[in-house]
């Protein structure tokens, strides 16, 4: 019959799209993951290496903006994220191909290349996300939404994990043979077939016919208009302060890990591991604290809890004691990135929501810019000794006090009792993921969620 066709059509759909998340989240953790440790692993000095967390994504995050025009007039939806799946897949068999021919020190043109390429790589991730969003929120019923998007979430988590203890034997083994550049090099490429593959599957996804974005009415109205908004611009302010903050120090962690404490990638890699679990364990228990106290409670701690942890790293370079550190990294950025997301997406109209998160995008953007910037200008000598990292984390920490100073003086209370579901775009060192939201356009989610409360209160 026809629903059973039609039904089968869709678990076809659901099978392909966890299979697309497991092979990009793959990509991610094996991938992306190590590109400043494969630019230090080149002979790039750490000073320049640094900026390879923040220029790229900055470069992305304003193509981001423009990219949905060109979508809207241009392009079908499959075919968008499509072409920025092939897009990141070439991206990072470019970074692989560099490693290859580049000599050791990297050469600077070399290294403008390898700056270049990370730039295309994060510009076709970040303008597939909202396509991606809207096309595969369409060809869904509205009533599976929700389950199907927090199942998908769950495969790419256990999948991050799954790499990343992957990329731990893979370089005991290489500093073994003193071939962790290979080892780099080899899980570049790796990354790139796992990408390749992931879009093969979004191949075989249906067509869209069409695909109605939250900002298409919306995207004519100039930032002023949106600045005008007092919670709006409360947020604006609290995310570009956030970010100057901890860009301070943020970019020149990993090579503080590397470099100056000279620990080995398969510690590197368990710290980077560290953090993560300490964000999937915890979700539970951040979810909770949000349906009951809220978004904005949710977010404070975040706020509190990322003022000290810079400074931390600084009292010992003990392994074990970073570990613990990286844990609560873990913890209180789950809590920043979650807060923060929920809070927008809580405060606005859903019409506006998608057209806000791309304000913020940029806010945070130029956030980025204006730290890393100040951490050039303290930076004076390389390679980086130790007293000058230790001041970007103190000087790090002091700033990050006065975005939470502003958020809970001036930012208004939210609505309760919502749920979110993210897709991790990239991690970094120091606790950090790259995130977005994953913004289902029903009222069904909030039904669906509703209805497990009361099943397990019942019991």
């Amino acid at each position: 019959s026809q629903k059973s066709a039609l039904a089968f059509n869709e678990d076809r759909l659901k099978k392909l799209s966890y299979a697309d998340a497991i092979a990009y989240s793959l990509m991610v953790g094996l991938g992306e993951t190590f590109i400043i440790g494969f630019a230090l692993e080149l002979g790039m000095n750490s000073k320049i290496a640094g900026l390879l967390t923040v220029i790229p994504v900055i470069c992305g995050a304003f193509f981001q903006l423009f990219s949905i025009y060109l979508f809207h007039h241009r392009l079908s939806a499959r075919f968008w994220t499509m072409s920025c799946g092939y897009i990141q897949s070439i991206s990072l068999l470019g970074l692989a191909c560099i490693g290859i021919v580049s000599h050791k020190p990297i050469q600077p043109t070399e290294q403008i290349l390898l700056f270049l390429v990370a730039s295309i790589y994060w510009s076709s991730a970040l303008a597939a996300g909202p396509i991606w969003n809207g096309w595969i929120s369409e060809l869904l019923v509205p009533s599976s939404r929700g389950a199907f998007f927090l199942r998908r979430n769950y495969y790419a988590q256990v999948a991050i994990i799954v790499s990343l203890a992957i990329a731990t034997f893979t370089f005991k083994y290489a500093e073994s043979q003193n071939l962790v550049l290979y080892a780099l090099i080899g899980l570049l490429v790796v990354a790139a077939c796992c990408r390749l593959f992931s879009t093969h599957l979004l191949s075989l996804h249906p067509k869209d016919t069409t695909v109605s974005l939250p900002n298409q009415r919306l995207k004519n109205e100039p930032i002023w208009q949106w600045l005008r908004n007092r919670q709006v611009l409360i947020m604006l302010l609290f995310c570009f302060t956030t970010n100057f903050s901890v860009h301070v120090s943020a970019p020149y962690f990993g090579p503080y890990l590397l470099r100056n404490l000279q620990l080995s990638y398969d510690d590197y890699t368990i710290l980077i591991g560290a953090a993560f679990f300490a964000r999937v364990v915890t979700n539970g228990f951040i979810a909770k604290l949000n349906q009951r106290f809220g978004a904005k409670f949710v977010l404070m701690i975040g706020a509190l809890g990322i003022i000290p942890v810079a400074g931390l790293y600084t009292l010992t370079p003990n392994f074990y004691f970073i570990l613990v550190l990286q844990l609560f990294s873990g913890l209180v950025w789950s809590c920043h990135e979650l807060g923060i997301t929920l809070y927008l997406l809580e405060s606005m109209d859903r019409s506006k929501r998608s057209r806000l998160l791309s304000w913020v995008s940029l806010f945070n953007s130029l956030g980025m810019l204006a730290g890393v910037s100040l951490a050039l200008s303290i930076i004076k000598q390389t390679p980086i000794p130790k007293s000058t990292y230790f001041d970007l984390f103190h000087y790090s920490s002091v700033l990050r006090v006065f975005p939470f100073l502003i958020f809970i003086v001036w930012a208004p209370k939210a609505i309760h009792d919502q749920s979110l579901i993210i897709r991790i775009m990239g991690l970094r060192a120091h606790g950090h993921a790259i995130i977005r939201p994953i913004l289902i356009k029903t009222t069904k989610h909030a039904q669906w969620v509703s209805s497990i409360k009361r099943k397990k209160r019942r019991r």
